[in-house]
């Protein structure tokens, strides 16, 4: 057996999540891999997507909003108590959460501006 000659074949249709929103697999997988550099966690993750109901145009959006904002509070609790680097831990999963939320093609043009806010919020407290 010879390692340098083994390869190995990678259907990239197996990773797809959604096939039909190539959009929407592309950002989840963006967000599993962040979970590596403690960006999100695998169990918000997973869970969150479990919520999204394709059928409702805003369910991406409400679901990914709906668990990055306990994320920013826990944050804002942190620092409150002094814990700066459980502050900044939750400020990151927070932060990238929202940029979930906020991908190209998210219902409510009014709402932009407040989710990039929160974005922006999330990425400067980090940053402290």
């Amino acid at each position: 057996m010879n390692i340098h000659h083994m390869g190995f074949k990678v259907d990239l249709q197996e990773w797809v999540f959604w096939p039909e929103r190539e959009d929407l697999s592309t950002e989840f997988m963006r967000l599993l891999a962040a979970a590596r550099e403690a960006g999100s966690t695998l169990a918000e993750c997973w869970t969150t997507a479990s919520r999204i109901d394709f059928s409702d145009d805003t369910s991406w959006y409400r679901e990914w909003k709906r668990v990055a904002d306990p994320n920013n509070a826990r944050g804002n609790a942190a620092l409150g108590s002094g814990n700066i680097l459980t502050a900044r831990s939750n400020w990151l999963r927070a932060m990238n959460y929202y940029q979930a939320e906020n991908r190209p093609g998210s219902p409510g043009r009014n709402r932009e501006h407040a989710r990039m806010r929160r974005q922006v919020s999330s990425a400067r407290q980090a940053c402290r």
